[in-house]
């Protein structure tokens, strides 16, 4: 199963803590994940492409791959600055024969700590059985020299469950708490998920069904529950996601489903899970030896 970690669709919005499990050099392997590798990074703002390996060294083959869609480099059209900026393509290899599993790369756009700004880059194929290689751009300050980037990777964990939505349902890891409608004509619904908050953390999903499994969406106008459309037709797509999951509060022991929908109208939630974990690539190098000896 492949999932963009930042797509959103009538399904609630997927809450992920980026807090890194673990800080590595050049690769993470786990036995159920695979094995997460940075390949190199690429110089794409000079004459003659160069790539380096993450300890700064030539990696020619690299270098080779990339030659080849260079005029193609997207950027962000919203993204405005004035600053001068440092480009560097960063290419990731992921494992993609493992069932089950999904990896991402955590992408925005976004800024990180270093205000290192990442685009992903689509226009390289991959055919290999094995492995799916992902590039990336980087755009940083001229004065940075390292790198830091954040890799989520995610895995299917337990079997979905679906139950009735009322106060006191229980299926399974998963159970129905408080029910109750708030001052902005909204309504909560406090899930328990056994599990939940632990190492890898949970990711929970959560989608309305009516009572023959089918997916429900709300109709913008009046928030009244229908079946999701398989076809939506941009800018003539009246239907909205019902409502959204928060992370995991301490306090209540569990997660709050936000609804615009009375819960009253929906017979039951499909709920399903995944276990992830975010791995910190650290240190990169923005230019090879050979410049930084200079």
């Amino acid at each position: 199963m492949i999932l963009a970690m930042l797509v959103a669709g009538v399904a609630a919005a997927i809450q992920v803590d980026s807090t890194p499990d673990v800080v590595v050099h050049d690769a993470y392997m786990k036995g159920d994940t695979g094995e997460v590798r940075l390949l190199g990074v690429c110089d794409i703002q000079s004459q003659e492409i160069a790539c380096w390996d993450p300890d700064g060294n030539p990696n020619s083959s690299l270098s080779e791959t990339v030659k080849g869609p260079k005029g193609d480099v997207p950027r962000d059209p919203h993204r405005v600055t004035s600053e001068p900026t440092i480009q560097r393509l960063l290419a990731f290899r992921f494992p993609d024969t493992k069932p089950g599993t999904h990896n991402t790369l955590r992408k925005g756009p976004f800024w990180d700590s270093n205000h290192n700004y990442l685009t992903q880059v689509r226009w390289f194929p991959q055919t290999h059985p094995d492995y799916q290689d992902e590039y990336f751009l980087l755009e940083s300050k001229p004065t940075q020299t390292k790198a830091s980037v954040l890799v989520t990777i995610s895995r299917d964990a337990y079997s979905p469950i679906t139950l009735p939505l009322k106060p006191n349902s229980e299926q399974g890891i998963v159970s129905i708490g408080s029910l109750q409608a708030t001052k902005k004509n909204t309504w909560e619904v406090l899930l328990k998920v056994a599990g939940d908050n632990e190492r890898p953390k949970l990711e929970v999903n959560v989608q309305p069904v009516d009572s023959q499994g089918y997916d429900l969406a709300s109709v913008a106008e009046t928030q009244t529950p229908v079946r999701a459309p398989n076809i939506a037709i941009p800018g003539r797509n009246p239907f909205r996601p019902i409502g959204h999951i928060s992370s995991y509060q301490p306090k209540l022991g569990g997660r709050i489903w936000t609804s615009v929908t009375n819960p009253r109208l929906i017979p039951k939630l499909h709920i399903w899970f995944n276990r992830i974990s975010n791995v910190q690539f650290k240190d990169i190098p923005l230019d090879s030896k050979a410049v930084r000896s200079k």
